[in-house]
Formats: structure tokens, sequence, C-alpha cells
């Protein structure tokens, strides 16, 4: 697991979202039940929804499933990066209950923006670390919406 941080850490930042990113929309490729899991249809949703998933869910789920994991079981518990990366995934694949193959996806997803997320907060700040997160969720949540909508 260090090694895979040494590496993150190395990178520069637009390489590292990069692969963050694709390995968001690989992992349903590379598991075949999830690839075939139905997502929520986002077509029937109301604009209001858009707003949430694109921009409000980012950020409290970035929160909720990656900052106040790390602090909590970090700074209190002393856990390491792994320990915090599963429960931040099991944390995050909850927040995704459409389906359990989907759940599964998002908490995978879950534990590799911990594992960003721990990276950039040693590389940056908190803050920074945080804003880059919630960004890549967003545009996760962006490009899954419009793909949505253009099917």
């Amino acid at each position: 697991m260090r090694r895979i941080i040494i590496a993150i850490y190395k990178l520069p930042l637009w390489k590292s979202i990069i692969i963050l990113i694709l390995l968001s929309y690989i992992i349903p490729i590379l598991i075949p039940q999830i690839s075939n899991t139905p997502r929520p249809n986002m077509l029937n949703e109301t604009l209001f929804f858009g707003f949430y998933a694109i921009l409000l869910a980012p950020l409290m789920e970035t929160f909720t499933g990656q900052i106040l994991p790390y602090y909590i079981l970090k700074e209190t518990f002393g856990c390491k990066v792994i320990g915090i990366s599963i429960c931040s995934g099991i944390i995050f694949g909850l927040y995704h209950l459409y389906s359990p193959d989907y759940a599964v996806h998002a908490g995978i997803v879950g534990c590799l923006y911990q594992l960003w997320y721990i990276v950039y907060k040693k590389h940056y700040s908190d803050f920074k670390a945080f804003l880059i997160i919630s960004s890549v969720h967003a545009l996760h949540n962006s490009v899954a919406f419009l793909l949505n909508y253009l099917h």
C-alpha cells in the first residue's frame, strides 16, 4: 500500500486525477456483475436531482465519506491507510444502494477516493484535498448524468 501511495504522490496532480477518474469508470468493466447493474434513471429526474448529484452530493459525501472517517479512524484510533480506505469505501457504498452491485462499485470508488484524499492531504492541505476529491466526484457524476441523458 505504501508503494501505491508513493507512486500517486509522485505524479503530477493532473495525471493522478485522470488516473482516478479512469479507474472509477474501468471498475465496472473489470467486474461483469457491476457493468450489468441498472443505474439510477436520471432522465426522469428533475433538474434538482442533477444539481444535487453534481454539486451537493460530492461535497457532502466527500466530507462524510472521506474526511470524517479519516479523522475519526486515523486521529482517534490510529488506524492504518488500508483500514481507513476500506471503512470509507463501505460508507461510500452505503450512500449508493441502488442495487447491491452498484453499492460494491461505489464502495470500491470510495476506497480510491479515500486513498487519493490521503495522498493529497499530505501533498497539499486538508481543504485543497477536499476540493480535489469533491471535484473529481462531481466530474464523475456529471459524466454519468450526461451519458444517461444522451443514452
